[in-house]
């Protein structure tokens, strides 16, 4: 079992969509970019390498507002992850969009999250991540800020 590697929370938010930033040239690709460093045992975020100032300003004034603030890893929900069983199921996908659920087991704790893709200039990038058993997805969560 790998070791879990510990993300600095303002990291996390900051970066979490980096895997994203740049398109890839399909779904599964796209979620293979996301994971991949993660099952093999790599770093996933780079705190020192990555994070903006102002990226790290706008984290600590919206914790202090006490607002909706991104404080885990968005593909793993936690700061800390041991990612294993990872599955990918695709439910839905044509020319510009697909949606896919994936599931593992984070430190021993089930996952199950819903992706939501678009392909935009450039690649697939992701649009929206919703986690089971949660009320908000990501984007309905930045969108309450």
């Amino acid at each position: 079992m790998a070791r879990p590697r510990r993300l600095a929370a303002a990291a996390c938010a900051a970066l979490a969509l980096a895997p994203a930033a740049r398109g890839f040239e399909d779904p599964v690709a796209l979620l293979r970019g996301i994971y991949g460093p993660m099952l093999a045992g790599g770093a996933f975020l780079s705190y020192e390498a990555a994070l903006s100032a102002a990226a790290l300003a706008d984290m600590r004034a919206c914790l202090a507002r006490d607002e909706f603030c991104v404080d885990e890893g968005l593909y793993t929900t936690g700061q800390d992850f041991d990612i294993e069983g990872l599955s990918a199921r695709r439910l839905a996908e044509d020319a510009d969009t697909a949606v896919f659920e994936v599931a593992f087991t984070n430190l021993g704790a089930p996952v199950t999250m819903t992706y939501s893709l678009v392909r935009e200039a450039g690649g697939w990038r992701v649009d929206d991540i919703a986690v089971a058993g949660r009320t908000q997805s990501m984007r309905d969560g930045f969108a309450a800020r």
